[in-house]
């Protein structure tokens, strides 16, 4: 678009277009900006129908962009939706309060995790080293844990657990 420079004068009364005149001038303007918001909502469109079209090729494929985190699970049934494997050997340290309110500390090893559907309290069956056999910990009386390997606390160890596996 090519921009005349502006004058100092002002226009006098004998300048002035005719109302009709204004008044076509202003149709054509209106015209012009609904065809380029068409446009640019055509343009809008196509993209997002490019980046979704892109999107199911990526979750069909494994090649999933680091930012995405793991691909989305999807389970046959409740069973398998709440009760899983953990399939790594990763050890923590937990400082444990049981039903009495005894608090003791424990390297444990998760085995598998459960999840009960009216409480939502996730259960961690796990190797206590302390004990030296399997125990199930609730996840709401752990009080704090850390993971041995990379020496990090991790606040709530049954979501952490849950969203891993």
């Amino acid at each position: 678009m090519k921009y005349l420079p502006r004058s100092n004068a002002k226009p006098t009364v004998d300048e002035a277009p005719p109302p009709e005149q204004r008044r076509d001038s202003c149709d054509r303007a209106i015209h012009k900006v609904g065809n380029l918001l068409l446009a640019l909502m055509d343009h809008l469109v196509s993209k997002a129908k490019a980046k979704y079209e892109r999107t199911k090729q990526i979750e069909a494929s494994d090649e999933r962009p680091a930012s995405w985190g793991s691909k989305p699970r999807f389970y046959e049934n409740w069973d398998a939706a709440f009760n899983r494997d953990i399939t790594d050997e990763q050890r923590f340290w937990i400082e444990y309060s049981d039903e009495n309110g005894e608090v003791t500390e424990r390297e444990i090893r998760p085995i598998s995790i459960h999840l009960i559907r009216e409480s939502y309290i996730v259960y961690i069956k796990s190797l206590c080293y302390l004990r030296r056999e399997m125990r199930t910990f609730r996840s709401d009386r752990i009080l704090s844990a850390r993971n041995l390997k990379t020496n990090r606390s991790i606040i709530d160890l049954g979501q952490y657990l849950r969203s891993r596996y």
